[in-house]
């Protein structure tokens, strides 16, 4: 899959997702931590994009080694950022072509309700 159509996969599911967030009693605009996946395809690789993402102010919560059938390494990631403002195109494509330029793939976001 392509930048352009991975982007647009995210663009749809965050879709969905803020309005179960909206179901829910959430206000989009509200600063609140969220969580950030990405999976990378090597240890050298998920440490690499974690230094990346400290350098953007990032935390990285968790560098993970690959797990069952998996062969990718997990980073996990958090800020503090409104849903309606992570969930943005632009905020998008940033984040699935940083992942990309540290050779590793954006999963996408979540926050605790």
């Amino acid at each position: 899959m392509g930048l352009q159509e991975e982007t647009a996969a995210h663009d749809a599911r965050n879709v969905v997702l803020l309005a179960k967030l909206v179901d829910k009693g959430v206000d989009l605009l509200v600063t609140r931590v969220v969580d950030l996946q990405f999976w990378a395809n090597s240890e050298f690789d998920a440490t690499k994009l974690a230094k990346a993402l400290r350098v953007e102010n990032v935390e990285v919560t968790r560098t993970a080694v690959p797990f069952g059938t998996n062969s990718r390494w997990s980073v996990e990631a958090r800020i503090e950022a409104s849903p309606y403002a992570l969930a943005t195109r632009d905020c998008t494509e940033w984040l699935v072509q940083f992942a990309a330029a540290h050779n590793a793939q954006y999963d996408g976001w979540g926050t605790e309700v």
